[in-house]
This record gives structure tokens, C-alpha cells and sequence, in this order.
């Protein structure tokens, strides 16, 4: 039996500790598909707020003020 390259060894250990499919796109796409989740890396942190910055209190269509 042919000895496994000690750099997949690594690199599949990394990949079963972080539970992300082993393979390449195609496979992980297939994959995402069947199980209805990701299967690879997401982006690390937070999802960024769509509008930062501004507050939707503050505009005046949503004040609700009586017209003078």
C-alpha cells in the first residue's frame, strides 16, 4: 500500500477539524447542495450593517408629525 503525502494529511486534517468538505469547488457546490448548508470557509467577523451610518429615526418620513 502506497504511503499517503504527509502535506494531504495535513491538509485533510485541517479540513476535518474545521468540518469543511474535502475536495475541490465542484464537489463542495454538489455537496452545499445535497446537505442545504455550507460545506466550506465562511467570511470570519460579523456581517457588515446594509446601511451604516444612517438612522431611520431621524427621517423625517418616518417622524409622524402633524402638519403645522
Amino acid at each position: 500500500m502506497a504511503t499517503v503525502n504527509p502535506q494531504d494529511v495535513e491538509s485533510i486534517r485541517r479540513h476535518l477539524q474545521r468540518q469543511h468538505a474535502y475536495g475541490g469547488d465542484r464537489f463542495r457546490q454538489a455537496i452545499e447542495a445535497q446537505l442545504g448548508r455550507t460545506a466550506g470557509p465562511q467570511k470570519i467577523g460579523r456581517p457588515r450593517k446594509e446601511n451604516r451610518g444612517q438612522s431611520r429615526l431621524l427621517e423625517p418620513t418616518n417622524l409622524n408629525l402633524p402638519d403645522l
